[in-house]
């Protein structure tokens, strides 16, 4: 049941939809709100096809009582209800969380709100770029020493926060036979928080709070784009010592790795602009595409940084469905991208998008034609963590695979990790680092045993004993998993095995290692960043990866609740590229031939950087009080303006509509506001702003994050401890479960030998 409105909540319950949920969408009599933003398509929004892919629609009117009962008749037959009100409004229509429980003891309800239900923020409506400014994702993008700046393709946090609500809904479902129903509750703001938990980790471990650093990686030297000799931009990583070596070697440049500034990754990061200097002289001598081909066949992650032509057409997006073609039937065929997920047992899909109450009477029909919802079994129930009891085999280095295991544990899974050869990557990653291990380490990697072997044969009857097992479908040289797949579901029929690719696992990509960089310079996220013509910009959060962990935590458990039913196991394929190109799903629909080129998501190739108004401390985001018909009321603008001690430029109107070019939000005011803002920190003004209805919310940076009131309001960092007394902060996972009220285990990472590991499975 998808109770949900504008792009968060719709969006999770598509994703539902391609896993095969028969997902009822519950409208108002005038329809989603998200029908009235553009771009459109024939008439229809865009956004509205996009996020409502595979569901039927019914519109029911809350305050009438015989379509409230029908929405009663919904929530009791429902295993998942979604919602993403504000707190407290469902229960004041009569569908608080003790009136669920009630009617349906085994309903999984997932509620999502902006800012969280607690906090001196938890009222206000959360938007993306809102949230974006607030939890530090824009302090770490922008040019480097220069100012935060937002991401103008809007969305990414709103549907990264709808990957957290369907990774919340599964859980909910696979704790079902020990807890029974239960509400289940996150918020933008705590799903932002934690897809940056890598980034966050080296602020709350080793006070490093960083800048904007343009396209270039905060603890991995050389990741950034260089100029080549054609004037055209490619995105390098060289993320371990052989892919620096192989890197140094194709640029014919072998003398590099003898210099003592850049021996390591650590020295390299040190001396991060020398080493740019050096490469930037290597690569403006070819063109692109010889630095592609070359540095591809030394296996050193490379790419340009692709369009929206390029991202469509490319055999290696089409090959692996990143992006799909669906027929709307009334606004026609329309992009989307693909499930962020490929099983080979089971099937995902994107189906077209429902029309506003176009299944109403349908669903009426078949509700009235359902027998009354069955009463809970009486079952008694264990009460443990959702995934006890579960085994774990992680054979994944770096961000993604890693990521999926730190959820899987998180939520009780026995996971062991094995490091071969030269171990786990990430570990040679930094500065900083804490305890001798890069932060994000042990970020990822909490809750887990560690077993370090080149004793690949001795891993059989682990593997054997194996729920679930993940793997990097290539490693940071190229080369395959030690074991194959089909070697261990013949002797483990039941296994869940993940397979995590940069890029797919068709194609002639496939085979490639990549980096965070050149997934996201395929992605076309940095069109919404900077200016057109300059040199690209990086989102400084490593959001690819972390979707694509997300992601194969989903797929995981989407496998392990089907498995309940068949018996047998499944593979599972996602990747960073795949993931990244799904959350933007909603840009590719926007471009699918709108009706004009207006609108957020279609001008945000060539719109001018977003970083807000500066003020005496951090910059800010201004959201003035506004009347119906959003227009600036002019009586409340003029008063506020007097509390200001300032008053309206003359020439210049405050009473335009929202987003007029002449309006006080149009850059022509910004020099007039910073003014007003110049003597004044964002606290006063947000305070001040509040009287009159307005909201004011600041750039933060990790630290001001870190003590804002709303953010200890919600205690999302945990403190571990180690077994030499020290203290770790993790960012835990972002939903809290009702039926786990002391909340989910957390410990650091315990080293084991493997014959202790077999032993203990």
């Amino acid at each position: 049941m998808d109770w949900t409105i504008y792009g968060v909540g719709p969006f999770a319950a598509s994703l539902l939809a391609a896993l095969g949920a028969d997902v009822v969408k519950v409208e108002p009599p005038a329809g989603d709100p998200q029908l009235s933003i553009g771009p459109f398509l024939n008439g229809v929004a865009s956004l509205y096809l996009n996020f409502n892919m595979g569901k039927r629609s019914i519109r029911l009117d809350v305050k009438d009582e015989a379509d409230k009962a029908i929405l009663w008749r919904l929530v009791e037959h429902a295993d998942v209800l979604l919602t993403n009100f504000r707190p407290g409004t469902a229960a004041k229509l009569g569908f608080g969380e003790a009136e669920l429980a009630a009617r349906n003891p085994d309903l999984v309800y997932v509620d999502c709100t902006g800012w969280g239900e607690l906090g001196p923020m938890r009222q206000q409506g959360g938007a993306d770029p809102a949230v974006q400014a607030f939890c530090g994702w824009c302090a770490i993008t922008g040019d480097e020493g220069g100012p935060a700046q937002l991401l103008r393709y809007l969305g990414h946090i709103d549907l990264t926060t709808s990957m957290y609500i369907v990774g919340a809904a599964l859980t909910g479902l696979l704790a079902r036979p020990r807890v029974g129903g239960q509400t289940i509750r996150l918020s933008m703001l705590e799903a932002a928080m934690a897809m940056q938990s890598n980034r966050l980790a080296d602020h709350l471990n080793a006070g490093v709070s960083r800048g904007p650093l343009g396209s270039a990686a905060a603890v991995v030297a050389p990741s950034q784009a260089f100029r080549c000799g054609d004037n055209v931009f490619v995105a390098v990583s060289a993320e371990t010592e052989g892919q620096w070596r192989r890197l140094t070697g194709a640029l014919g440049r072998p003398g590099l790795d003898a210099d003592p500034r850049f021996a390591t990754n650590a020295d390299r990061v040190a001396n991060r602009h020398a080493l740019a200097d050096e490469l930037a002289t290597a690569f403006a001598t070819k063109p692109s595409l010889w630095w592609t081909q070359l540095l591809a066949r030394n296996r050193v992650p490379v790419s340009t940084f692709w369009d929206w032509d390029d991202i469509r057409h490319h055999p290696q997006v089409r090959e692996n469905d990143h992006v799909v073609l669906v027929d709307t039937g009334p606004s026609g065929v329309v992009h989307t991208g693909g499930p962020p997920w490929t099983f080979r047992e089971a099937r995902a899909e994107v189906t077209r998008s429902c029309y506003p109450g176009e299944h109403t009477e349908e669903i009426r029909r078949e509700l009235a034609a359902l027998p009354e919802p069955s009463q809970r079994d009486g079952t008694e129930r264990d009460g443990l963590l959702p995934l006890t009891g579960l085994r774990v085999v992680e054979l994944a280095s770096g961000l993604a695979g890693p990521y999926c295991g730190a959820l899987l544990a998180d939520n009780g899974a026995n996971v062991t990790k094995v490091e071969l050869g030269d171990g786990d990557h990430l570990r040679g990653w930094g500065p900083p680092y804490a305890g001798g291990l890069p932060p994000a380490f042990v970020e990822l990697n909490r809750n887990k045993d560690i077993v370090r072997t080149g004793d690949v044969a001795g891993l059989l009857p682990l593997l054997e004993r194996a729920d679930v097992v993940i793997v990097d479908a290539v490693d940071a040289d190229g080369a395959p998993p030690p074991v194959a797949a089909s070697a261990v579901r013949d002797a483990n029929p039941g296994v869940v095995w993940c397979s995590v690719s940069h890029y797919g696992e068709r194609g002639e990509l496939a085979a490639l290692p990549g980096s965070e960089l050149t997934v996201q310079a395929m992605s076309n996220s940095w069109a919404g960043l900077g200016r057109p013509g300059e040199p690209p910009l990086r989102l400084g959060a490593d959001q690819a990866s972390m979707n694509a962990g997300l992601a194969a935590y989903q797929g995981v458990l989407a496998a392990l609740y089907r498995r309940r039913r068949t018996g047998t196991g499944d593979e599972v394929a996602v990747s960073p590229l795949g993931a990244l190109l799904c959350v933007k799903g909603m840009h590719w629909t926007s471009l699918s031939n709108p009706d004009d080129w207006s609108g957020l998501h279609v001008n945000v190739w060539t719109d001018p950087p977003v970083t807000g108004y500066r003020t005496a401390d951090l910059p800010v985001m201004m959201h003035l009080p506004r009347v119906a018909g959003r227009t600036f009321d002019g009586s409340v603008f003029a008063a506020l303006l007097d509390r200001l001690g300032a008053r309206v430029p003359d020439g210049m109107r405050f009473d335009a509509p929202a987003g007029d070019a002449a309006g006080p939000t149009s850059p022509g005011w910004k020099p007039f506001w910073e003014n007003v803002f110049a003597k004044r920190g964002w606290a006063e003004l947000a305070a001040v702003y509040a009287e009159f209805g307005g909201e004011i919310t600041p750039f933060n940076t990790y630290a001001t994050l870190e003590r804002h009131p709303q953010v200890a309001a919600l205690e999302p960092f945990v403190a571990l401890k180690s077994d030499d007394g020290a203290q770790v902060r993790t960012v835990r996972v972002p939903w809290r479960m009702s039926g786990y009220p002391g909340g989910l285990g957390y410990r650091m990472p315990a080293e084991v030998a493997l014959a202790q590991a077999v032993e203990e499975r």
